[in-house]
């Protein structure tokens, strides 16, 4: 599954110089991640992420 959106933006912060979105532009990713990756840092987050649990779908 997908990480939570606080710690979505502190792992695209810590990588935002090698991956980025298409849209939107750069300096509104920017933004956004200059507010929201503080915010998951002070809940704990890393900039790493382990999917925990779940089964994984057959092909």
């Amino acid at each position: 599954g997908m990480p939570n959106p606080l710690q979505l933006a502190v792992i695209a912060k810590a990588n935002f110089d090698t991956v980025r979105l298409p849209f939107p532009p750069a300096w509104m990713q920017r933004i956004a991640l200059a507010l929201g990756s503080p915010a998951g840092r002070l809940l704990g987050y890393e900039p790493t992420y382990v999917p925990t649990g779940g089964v994984p779908a057959l092909a």
